[in-house]
């Protein structure tokens, strides 16, 4: 899960996140979808 913590790390500093990846963060966040990242 290391590439989803630098993203979430990305996305509170406002760096170069796109909307598309902002809202697969927060549909992780949230608790919602089986998706796993390697």
């Amino acid at each position: 899960m290391e590439a989803l913590k630098d993203l979430a790390d990305r996305l509170e500093r406002g760096q170069g996140v796109s909307r598309q990846q902002q809202a697969f963060i927060n549909s992780i966040a949230s608790g919602g979808g089986n998706l796993s990242m390697a």
